[in-house]
């Protein structure tokens, strides 16, 4: 019964490690309340930034919601609250009118690489960007007609993952990635419903449950 429980638990926490594929993933959620002065725009925008060696590529997805996007840039270094100067223009929007279905809404697509005349990049980094990007101190600006100096605004970070999975001694043991020096918590559950918060520090870290015997199946998510 414990191997069938390990088995679970593993299919739970697994997320393929972006390092192990020789790639590191960043997300970025954009909001007007992000933005340095924040505004009450509603519309939520996302980006996928991919780091392959010291090449980043990017992908932003606006919902036209309440604006017309005008222009992308990548900022930093700065922590969120405050501002830092333009690191790459990320070149101007594509329409995308969405699909017939309402599942996809319409909106503007920045992206890499260039495909003339839109886009931008993949952009190579030197060693202190990278170490300030997998620090989180760089983010995304996108800005309109009404708000040049930004209408919304998200904090590139490290997508988090749990690796090195381990079962010795009767007790369950894997390692934490996220953005360096920020904190989170493992939270861990009997029925994916209700979850319990048993153990906080800040990445990277190696966590160890020594209740894994206390229970037939056990699972675990991280949370920051």
């Amino acid at each position: 019964m414990k191997q069938v429980a390990l088995l679970l638990t593993l299919l739970a926490c697994a997320v393929h490690s972006a390092q192990d594929q020789g790639t590191i993933q960043f997300r970025a959620i954009l909001t007007g309340s992000a933005e340095v002065t924040p505004n009450i725009d509603p519309t939520i925008g996302r980006g996928t930034i991919t780091l392959d060696s010291n090449v980043l590529s990017f992908r932003l997805f606006i919902p036209a919601e309440t604006f017309i996007a005008q222009s992308a840039y990548m900022r930093g270094p700065a922590l969120p609250g405050s501002n830092g100067p333009v690191i790459f223009d990320l070149g101007g929007p594509t329409f995308v009118p969405g699909d017939s279905w309402g599942l996809t809404p319409p909106g503007y697509r920045f992206f890499s690489p260039v495909t003339s005349p839109f886009g931008a990049g993949p952009f190579p980094l030197t060693d202190a960007q990278i170490n300030e990007l997998e620090s989180g101190l760089w983010y995304v600006n996108v800005t309109s007609a009404k708000q040049p100096d930004g209408q919304l605004r998200g904090q590139i970070l490290l997508v988090t993952t749990l690796s090195f999975f381990a079962y010795t001694n009767n007790q369950f043991q894997f390692s934490l990635t996220g953005v360096p020096g920020y904190s989170y918590v493992i939270q861990a559950s009997t029925n994916l419903t209700s979850w319990v918060s048993i153990k906080t520090n800040t990445s990277p870290f190696t966590f160890t449950d020594p209740q894994t015997t206390n229970y037939s199946y056990q699972f675990y998510r991280a949370i920051h």
